[in-house]
């Protein structure tokens, strides 16, 4: 009993010991509480802020190439009416999500900063995806349909000129950008020059702004006015020709008219291998265009006419007399006798590239029926296993004797 009472007091006393020890100290530790809490706040904060420092750094860095604005165009084109001293011209990047050099040129020549010190000196930039959102209308309005394209535009949208294409270095590009910047070198200006003097020199000049900025629809039309009046020499030039070329591969122009019913001339001064090349190529051109498809409310024998020519230049070509022959059925509707042209002992005696022509050309037909390629994609592979198997064993017969 006395030792369980002297025990039971020892502890009662200690523990009041304890007690007012800890009454003691509790300012004490009140304080080291508060200060730790204080200096896990300034911890925190200056983890944030080296955080913040080095996103803003990687900020920094990446806008040393050219800022692109992600907003809308109208926003753009506020931007650049309301700067007092910043530029009032913007730059566009027209690209599409599956156009390789579109993605060399934003992972490349944009984010240089010998690019970001021009272009953010000189415009504001703003790049749209021409198929998604508002891109859809803006490739309409301007006719963009080649990527990627840059488009030079004024505060109220107007198109100054355009640039397309990429190119492996960015001073190169800037270069071409400076000279598509000089109100000298736009299409209207070089229009204007060519209206004042209408020399060969003067459409010539137009004429390649044009064909640089893929305008190809200008090209026509402006070919189209002025190729009868031109005289023979300059009609049928060497630099007139690749652009008459490019319009004898569209044979709805006047231009393709024109060359068949002065081809004696054309000839002369070109000679007839090249003319008749030229033709050649544009029809063959035109001839997939009908049977894919891809003309809209065709006039089919005119067509026909048309193709029909081939025969008449295309001595040596092989695959022109059944081009014209796929036509003339296609035009009739009548795809069944355009299948059994599929035939793997005739095709099989023609040369490789004619072969994979005439195939080309119809699987190209529009709603030509799949198991007609089924049938003939099973034939062919027979006959090559069959023509393997007999040069395997022409092979063993020649190394055993």
């Amino acid at each position: 009993m006395v030792d369980a009472f002297f025990t039971s007091n020892i502890l009662w006393r200690n523990f009041c010991i304890f007690m007012h020890q800890l009454i003691g100290v509790f300012p004490t530790i009140k304080n080291n509480i508060i200060l730790y809490l204080t200096m896990k706040k300034f911890t925190t904060l200056f983890l944030c802020l080296l955080v913040s420092l080095g996103v803003n750094a990687q900020e920094n860095k990446d806008t040393k190439g050219v800022a692109f604005s992600h907003g809308s165009l109208a926003e753009s084109l506020a931007k650049a009416k309301a700067n007092k001293k910043g530029p009032k011209l913007v730059f566009m990047d027209c690209y599409t999500s599956w156009c390789g050099p579109c993605k060399y040129m934003a992972n490349t020549i944009f984010p240089m900063e010998v690019s970001g010190n021009f272009f953010n000196t000189n415009f504001v930039n703003i790049k749209i995806d021409m198929e998604k959102g508002e891109g859809v209308d803006v490739a309409k309005k301007y006719g963009v349909n080649v990527y990627p394209t840059f488009l030079i535009l004024d505060a109220n949208g107007n198109e100054i000129n355009r640039v397309v294409g990429s190119t492996q270095k960015a001073e190169e590009f800037i270069e071409k950008i400076k000279v598509a910047m000089d109100i000298n070198n736009t299409p209207k200006a070089k229009k204007a020059v060519y209206d004042a003097n209408k020399s060969i020199e003067n459409a010539m000049s137009y004429m390649d702004v044009l064909s640089s900025a893929y305008m190809e629809k200008d090209l026509k039309e402006f070919l189209d006015s002025i190729f009868t009046e031109l005289p023979a020499m300059d009609k049928y030039s060497e630099k007139m020709w690749p652009y008459v070329s490019k319009m004898m591969a569209t044979p709805d122009s006047k231009v393709f008219e024109y060359v068949l019913d002065d081809k004696n001339n054309a000839d002369m001064f070109l000679t007839k291998e090249k003319v008749d090349n030229t033709i050649c190529v544009g029809l063959k051109g035109y001839a997939y265009s009908f049977i894919s498809g891809r003309m809209q409310n065709p006039d089919k024998k005119e067509v026909v006419r048309k193709v029909s020519i081939l025969n008449l230049l295309s001595v040596k070509d092989e695959t022109a007399p059944c081009i014209v022959n796929i036509v003339k059925l296609y035009a009739d509707n009548k795809i069944d006798e355009i299948a059994k042209l599929l035939n793997v002992q005739e095709l099989t005696q023609l040369n490789a590239n004619d072969q994979r022509t005439i195939e080309g050309f119809i699987f190209s037909i529009k709603d030509f029926p799949k198991e007609k390629k089924a049938d003939f994609m099973k034939a062919m592979s027979e006959y090559y296993q069959n023509q393997t198997k007999t040069w395997n064993d022409n092979y063993q017969k020649m190394i055993t004797k």
